[in-house]
């Protein structure tokens, strides 16, 4: 988080999960495997 958003894991609401990016490319390839559409949208 840290890197995408410049923020700590204590910057983070009561009870949100921050997730690993590895885990957002892991989705993305099965999706590519399995034919899927993905619509990704970033923030910077």
């Amino acid at each position: 988080m840290g890197a995408l958003y410049g923020m700590r894991e204590d910057d983070v609401m009561e009870g949100v999960t921050p997730f690993n990016p590895l885990d957002v490319l892991d989705a993305n390839i099965q999706a590519w495997r399995d034919k899927a559409l993905v619509l990704s949208t970033w923030t910077l």
